[in-house]
């Protein structure tokens, strides 16, 4: 239900939503081109918590009433590959992986994705 923050949680919350949408949004948007395969240059495991998203809760004469819920974030793992494209520049994609293949591979090893 909404509940009153103070600013440096609201901040801090809205940082960690701000980083997973970047995230995403490289995993989805990395460019025309997108790269299946290369050497694995980092490797990052974000735990499972607790965010607060914002969600309507009602509204006064067709304005919307906003407050927070809490939703439950799984364990996540990601890997970033790079491999330099056919013009000599290197790309780079962040991809979601299961456990069992973050924990395969170590950094500076090749892995391929379907």
């Amino acid at each position: 239900m909404w509940k009153a923050k103070s600013q440096a949680k609201r901040r801090t919350k809205w940082g960690r939503n701000a980083l997973s949408l970047f995230v995403l949004s490289l995993s989805l948007f990395g460019g025309c081109g997108q790269i299946n395969e290369g050497w694995i240059s980092t490797k990052e495991f974000v735990p499972a918590h607790e965010e607060e998203s914002p969600v309507v809760i009602g509204d006064i004469d067709g304005v919307p009433i906003w407050g927070t819920e809490t939703i439950q974030v799984p364990d996540k793992w990601f890997v970033t590959i790079r491999r330099k494209g056919e013009d000599g520049s290197w790309k780079w994609r962040t991809v979601e992986v299961a456990e069992d293949t973050y924990n395969s591979y170590q950094i500076d090893e090749w892995i391929e994705f379907q």
